[in-house]
């Protein structure tokens, strides 16, 4: 481990998380700015000592085989720009603590299934002057979007996809001044979406929100040309067949969120 990152090679043994830190050099510790231990089928839970590494800019724990919950004290890293979870085997919820790292760049937590919880309904404001890729996508998130996510003012990248999100989608969210991709899709949201035809047209494909069988448009508000891709008149709603996934239907799966240790750190 250098002064200033750690890095593990992918195809290593499968090894407990704590055992892999604990197998590091400990001079400087405290003074590491990056930890990137992805692809290393890393086991067990995240250790509470990663809340000690204070001068952390990125952690990437990516694409191993962690349980859990995410620990408290990673709200301790006051400088963390980078925190990328994907594919594990996470548990307990979005830690609310989250909202108060206000340095965030990219939180990244998707496909972590049982990650489970409810998007809180306040406190995003924190995070609106830095945060610039939230993916939640395929984490068992249950309850309502709220409204004053549109509080993320840097926001470029929201994936709420593939989850058990139910209500309406807030009309807020097209408000957002940097948005350029929003993927809804694979929920269980309701109701009549209120964005404008512009918005459609402005983003394409990067808007999806097919397979939410009880959302609809209305075609008073936005002309065929600039519908959202498998979603029904609302007219038709109650006509509707039965909804199937549309991923590659509608041009395949939505682009990786590109917030990787490497791709951060050339933008440092």
């Amino acid at each position: 481990m250098g002064g200033c990152g750690t890095t593990a090679g992918e195809g290593s043994p499968s090894t407990p998380v704590d055992q892999a830190l604990k197998a590091e050099p400990h001079d400087g510790i405290s003074d590491l700015l990056i930890v990137d231990l992805s692809k290393n089928s890393l086991t067990g839970s995240l250790p509470s000592s990663l809340g000690g590494l204070t001068g952390l800019l990125k952690m990437d724990l990516s694409n191993n085989l962690l349980q859990g919950s995410i620990p408290p004290e990673l709200a301790g890293l006051k400088s963390l720009t980078l925190l990328d979870l994907r594919n594990n085997s996470l548990t307990g919820g979005l830690p609310q603590f989250v909202q108060g790292m206000a340095s965030l760049q990219d939180l990244l937590l998707s496909n972590n299934p049982q990650l489970g919880g409810a998007l809180p309904q306040s406190g995003w404001e924190t995070l609106a002057a830095n945060l610039a890729t939230l993916d939640l996508s395929n984490v068992g998130l249950v309850g309502a979007i709220p409204a004053s996510m549109a509080a993320l003012t840097g926001l470029r990248f929201l994936a709420l996809d593939h989850n058990r999100l139910t209500g309406a989608v807030p009309p807020q969210l097209a408000q957002l001044p940097s948005i350029g991709a929003l993927y809804l899709n694979g929920n269980n949201l309701t109701g009549a979406l209120q964005f404008s035809a512009g918005f459609y047209q402005r983003m394409g494909r990067r808007f999806a929100s097919w397979d939410n069988p009880g959302l609809c448009y209305n075609i008073a508000a936005v002309d065929t040309a600039h519908a959202p891709s498998g979603v029904v008149v609302c007219k038709d709603l109650q006509r509707q067949e039965p909804s199937v996934a549309r991923d590659e239907e509608e041009g395949g799966r939505k682009p990786e969120a590109s917030s990787s240790v490497a791709a951060s750190s050339a933008s440092s």
